[in-house]
C-alpha cells in the first residue's frame, strides 16, 4: 500500500522538483544580468604586488555598443587595454589594437588582437598567464552569453601569447587568479 501511494505521488514530486530547480536557474540568470547596473562593468587588471588579477569597476556609456554584441565586447577589451585608473597594471601594451571580438557558437568569443599583443608582451610565465586570463575573465564575467574565450593574433589562432600559456583552444574563466 505504501509503495502504491509513493508511485502515485512521484509525478507530482518530479514536477515540484523541476519547478524548484528551474526557478533557481532562472533566478541565477536574472542575478547575473542584473549584476552590473547599466554602463558599469568590472575590468580585471594585473595586481603587480599580489601577482593576481583584481577587479576595477568602470562606468562606461555603452548605449551604441549594446545593440551589437561584437561592438560591446570589443569596447570592453579596448577599455581593458587602455589601462586601470588605480595602481593596477594593464595586461597588454597600450599599442595593442583590438581588431575585433566576435561571438561564435556555443558561447565562445574570439578576441582578435594585433601582433603587438605578442610582440610587446612582458615576458614571463606568470605575466602571460595573468594577461591571458585578464581578457578571458573580463569578457566572461561581464557577459551572460560568453562561456569561453579564444585569443587570436592577427586573425589566426596561435600556440601562445609569449611562449608559455597554451591559447590554441577557447579558455574558461579562471577565478583562482582573482583576489
Amino acid at each position: 500500500m505504501g509503495l502504491n501511494r509513493w508511485c502515485r505521488q512521484l509525478p507530482c514530486l518530479c514536477l515540484v522538483f523541476w519547478f524548484v530547480f528551474a526557478g533557481a536557474a532562472a533566478g541565477a540568470r536574472n542575478t547575473a544580468s542584473e549584476r552590473h547596473p547599466e554602463g558599469e562593468i568590472f575590468l580585471y587588471f594585473v595586481d603587480p604586488e599580489a601577482g593576481y588579477l583584481a577587479g576595477e569597476p568602470r562606468n562606461i556609456d555603452f548605449s551604441n555598443e549594446r545593440k551589437d554584441p561584437g561592438q560591446f565586447y570589443t569596447r570592453i577589451v579596448e577599455e581593458l587595454i587602455s589601462g586601470p585608473k588605480t595602481r593596477l597594471e594593464a595586461p597588454l601594451s597600450a599599442q595593442t589594437d583590438v581588431r575585433g571580438v566576435y561571438a561564435g557558437t556555443a558561447g565562445v568569443a574570439y578576441v582578435d588582437l594585433s601582433a603587438e599583443a605578442a610582440d610587446l608582451h612582458t615576458k614571463g610565465v606568470r605575466s602571460e598567464l595573468l594577461s591571458v586570463y585578464s581578457i578571458v575573465n573580463t569578457l566572461i564575467l561581464n557577459s551572460n552569453g560568453i562561456q569561453a574565450v579564444q585569443i587570436l593574433i592577427e586573425g589566426s589562432p596561435v600556440q601562445t601569447l609569449a611562449g608559455h600559456v597554451d591559447i590554441r583552444l577557447p579558455l574558461n574563466a579562471q577565478m583562482l587568479l582573482v583576489r
